[in-house]
């Protein structure tokens, strides 16, 4: 049993071996090629870069969170695009809730009552109306004709009016039950009140209190400047001064864009990472910078180490937004990575030409280009 053992363990060191000494050979070969066409080899890697950059002229981002994370043609999305083709689009007219492939798109409003008391008062009734005649006209849109675009241009239609979750609240009937204390708990007139209302008490049935309500305004996925109405509605909702309310919004796209706004705000400190890490490269690889030694100085390979990593990063969502793939948050993390590779390979192949044969014994630049790379090749 031993022996068998033995066998296949040296079995496998040989082959290892012949795999090793194999890949050292072509590593060996590279470094022989660079080194009789080094001009050559640093203008053409250039110029591919900054061709492939080019292809940031078509760069295009996907900000939806539910595409980002459902994976790629499953089962699910199969079943979406199902029901798309086979059912008509229930936000033109007549819809429901429960009707939506997916979670759809829509802007909410929190109305909350100041300092956690009660929204049992005629001004809360009166600010919450407000709020909604707001939201119907003063967030607008112009087009490109010159035309106004309101809510009712891009909400749901359900009953003739746009769809909104909650919209029980407005009425006036309701403001008269409820300070009466005659409103029925938890459904009202056919309605469940818990799915909207905040910190809600009851008691034998009949709603005493609540703190707040959630506002839901369901809007169309087949208009053309949803989007815009979308960030309009972000902009436009801090006009609003309540005086006895706290306000509290967002949009279907709110999560995307806040997912956008961390990898924008994570530019500064790539910056300064990149600066970093540049200076430290060229600092620590000129140990002979101060007896002016240009032959043993090596801070141009430290430049190098660090700008070499950027241009393959730039390249690469260069040559990718070219063929149509749309940029992600998540790739935001890539250019950490990539440096921090790329300045660890670089600090390996100095090694491997600091162990190689001094140019004091009878070799050449040839014979320590082709040590460092068969050396350092595969590390």
């Amino acid at each position: 049993m031993d022996g068998k053992k033995s066998k296949k363990s040296h079995c496998m060191k040989y082959c290892y071996s012949r795999y090793e000494g194999a890949l050292e050979s072509v590593f060996g070969r590279l470094g022989i090629v660079i080194n009789r066409f080094p001009v050559l080899i640093m203008i053409s890697c250039i110029f591919v870069n900054c061709a492939l950059m080019i292809g940031f002229l078509r760069l295009e981002s996907e900000k939806d969170v539910e595409v980002l994370y459902t994976p790629h043609d499953s089962q699910s999305s199969k079943d979406r695009a199902f029901l798309k083709t086979h059912f008509p689009d229930p936000m033109v007219q007549n819809f429901m809730q429960y009707q939506l492939p997916d979670f759809g798109r829509y802007a909410d409003v929190m109305v909350m009552s100041k300092e956690g008391t009660s929204m049992k008062s005629n001004m809360f009734f009166g600010e919450l109306r407000e709020i909604d005649n707001f939201i119907k006209k003063a967030v607008l849109l112009a087009g490109n004709n010159g035309s106004l675009n309101y809510l009712e241009d891009v909400c749901a239609i359900q009953f003739g009016q746009c769809s909104v979750f909650g919209d029980v609240v407005l009425t006036q009937q309701f403001e008269k039950d409820f300070l009466s204390n005659n409103v029925t708990f938890p459904s009202y007139n056919g309605t469940l009140l818990s799915l909207f209302l905040a910190s809600s008490e009851s008691k034998n049935g009949l709603l005493l209190s609540a703190n707040g309500v959630k506002l839901r305004y369901y809007l169309r996925q087949n208009t053309t400047f949803l989007s815009q109405w979308e960030v309009n509605f972000l902009s436009k909702m801090p006009e609003f001064k309540t005086n006895y309310t706290e306000l509290s919004y967002s949009t279907s796209e709110s999560l995307g864009i806040e997912l956008e706004k961390n990898t924008n705000g994570d530019i500064l400190f790539f910056s300064l990472t990149f600066t970093i890490m540049l200076t430290y490269a060229s600092f620590a690889s000129a140990s002979s910078i101060l007896e002016c030694n240009n032959i043993a100085n090596r801070i141009l390979l430290g430049f190098a180490g660090v700008l070499g990593p950027i241009l393959a990063i730039g390249s690469a969502i260069g040559f990718v937004s070219a063929i149509g793939i749309q940029f992600t948050s998540i790739v935001g993390v890539m250019p950490f990575l990539v440096i921090g590779i790329g300045i660890d390979d670089m600090f390996i192949l100095m090694s491997g030409m600091t162990e190689g044969p001094s140019l004091t014994t009878p070799s050449s630049i040839n014979d320590r280009m082709k040590y460092m790379f068969r050396r350092t090749g595969l590390q």
